[in-house]
């Protein structure tokens, strides 16, 4: 998957745990364990998933598949796209 951080083409990854409150600008993804706990926990508090063409997202709007761990993207109030990617043991 690609960002769009101005680094060349690569995903700009914030580490922290999910509701961390960090300044930051462009693409940025936050691992979690539990994808479908997070994305219920988003929803919960109003927020409204994206979907792109050419992923096939579920009912709640989760990228599952063969290209990688499942991730949901949302854009938080200033239009920045922000990610959950569930962390693959």
């Amino acid at each position: 998957m690609k960002g769009s951080a101005g680094d060349g083409g690569h995903p700009a990854r914030e580490s922290g745990k999910f509701g961390d409150t960090k300044a930051f600008s462009g693409f940025s993804v936050r691992d979690v364990a539990d994808i479908d706990k997070a994305v219920e926990e988003l929803t919960r508090r109003g927020v409204r998933l994206e979907r792109y063409d050419g992923f096939d997202a579920d009912a709640k709007g989760i990228v599952r598949g063969d290209m990688g761990p499942p991730i949901a993207w949302f854009k938080d109030p200033s239009g920045n796209v922000l990610a959950v990617l569930q962390t693959l043991a």
